[in-house]
Order: structure tokens, then sequence, then C-alpha cells
């Protein structure tokens, strides 16, 4: 094992940063061993530092690396990859939104749509929870241009965006989402969103909240 590894499974971040000085020192070592390991211990910090070397490569493994933030539910590792020059979206067929969707990692599935690499299609299968409602009100892969797949998939998720528009809610405003929640209290009629905590009062424009 490299001196490298050995200090990011410490989670010693001032070690990592000596190391990554010393010339004899290879970061990118056994495909990327110190980067995987680093993502697994989510330490953000220790991940930035090794991203700023250009031998660190974040698509090695076939993306799994990148994926494994994802399956572990580090949002702040997972975003930093997904927007770094060297990492690719697209391996192991579309794996990064794939993963995201199916592990309901919202954020991540929300920058991501907003990557003209990223083909969703397989992605609206395996989406869970918010994510679901991210894909649905999406311009490009929402139900507009893929009703078909969101039906066969998540055809409650299809009924109740029907609602919300029903109620005259835009489409340009469902994709766009609602923070402040008295932009809600206007809303009379409300459908009984299944995963929100906001009060009745304000579950319909809260509950496609991107």
């Amino acid at each position: 094992m490299s001196s490298l590894v050995e200090a990011v499974e410490q989670n010693d971040v001032v070690s990592v940063a000596k190391l990554l000085l010393c010339q004899t020192v290879d970061p990118s070592w056994n495909y990327n061993a110190a980067l995987l390991c680093a993502t697994m211990n989510g330490n953000a910090e220790i991940v930035k530092r090794l991203l700023k070397d250009p031998r660190v490569n974040p698509s090695d493994r076939n993306g799994f690396i990148t994926y494994e933030a994802i399956r572990r539910r580090h949002v702040d590792i997972g975003l930093m990859f997904i927007t770094h020059p060297r990492t690719d979206v697209t391996l192991d067929d579309q794996g990064a939104i794939y993963w995201a969707s199916d592990y309901n990692v919202a954020e991540v599935v929300r920058l991501l749509l907003e990557d003209p690499r990223v083909d969703a299609t397989k992605a609206i299968e395996c989406a869970t929870g918010k994510s679901r409602r991210i894909m649905a009100a999406h311009d490009i892969w929402g139900i507009r241009n893929h009703r078909a797949l969101h039906e066969k998939w998540h055809p409650e998720i299809v009924e109740e965006y029907d609602l919300v528009v029903s109620q005259g809610v835009t489409m340009a405003f469902v994709a766009r989402g609602i923070r402040a929640s008295e932009d809600a209290r206007n809303v009379s009629v409300l459908p009984p969103w299944s995963d929100t905590v906001e009060p009745m009062a304000k579950r319909l424009k809260a509950s496609f909240i991107l």
C-alpha cells in the first residue's frame, strides 16, 4: 500500500497535502485508490485536494469512484465529481444518472439532467423518492416528452402531475419549482403528496420543488 493511501485511510489531511507535493508519490496509484478511499470515507477535503492533481482521474474504474460517492450519499463529493472536467458521466451506460436516480440523490439528479451528455431515459425507470418528480417535471426528460415511460414506471406520479397542471399551475412553474413557503398559500386544491413534510396548505407547490 502506498503512503498516500495510508494517509487517506487515516483521514490525515496534513500528511496528504505534504505527500501530494512529493514528486515520487503517484496519486493515481492502483487505479486511483487514494481517491476511492477518500470517497468511501466521505472526506471531501481530501477528495478536493486529490482532484487538483492532473494525474488523478475521477473516471477511473469505469466511473465506479463517482458512483460510490452517489451510492454512499456523499452529496458534496458527488457534486464535485460530476462537475469536474475529467469526469465522464456517461460511463457504464449512463451510470451516474442511473445511480443518482435509484438512490434518490436529488441534488445530483438535478445537476446531471442539465448536462447535455446525459441520456436519462433509463434512469426514469429506477427513479425513487423526490427524484421521480424532478424527472417528471424536467423540460427534456419529463412527462411532456417521455410520457409513456413515466406512465409505465411511475403512473402515480403522472396522475399527481396531471392534477397539478389541471389546477392551473403551468408546466414552467412546475419545472422550476417553488421554494418559498409563502408562494404556496394561494393554493386551494391540494393532492396528497406522500413524501412531503410540508403542512397541507403548502403541499401542491412544495411537492415539485426542484
